[in-house]
């Protein structure tokens, strides 16, 4: 095989290793973006779900201290 087909065929071989890393580049990307949205929107909900269930368990656990002595 001569120099230059092989130069034309490490050329096709680095486009798609480019091809591939620009993939997992943009994949990381998208990850990252909604790793940060789940951090930063979803856990103050949880915390004021969780906070409520926490308030209703209270309540009925009193209301049955006071009841059922």
């Amino acid at each position: 095989m001569s120099y230059f087909a092989r130069t034309k065929n490490f050329g096709k071989m680095a486009e798609k290793g480019q091809l591939v890393i620009e993939y997992v580049a943009m994949f990381t990307v998208i990850v990252l973006v909604i790793l940060y949205a789940a951090n930063n929107l979803v856990r103050p909900s949880m915390n004021n779900f969780f906070n409520k269930a926490t308030k209703i368990i209270d309540n009925v656990s009193n209301a049955i201290d006071t009841n059922y002595p």
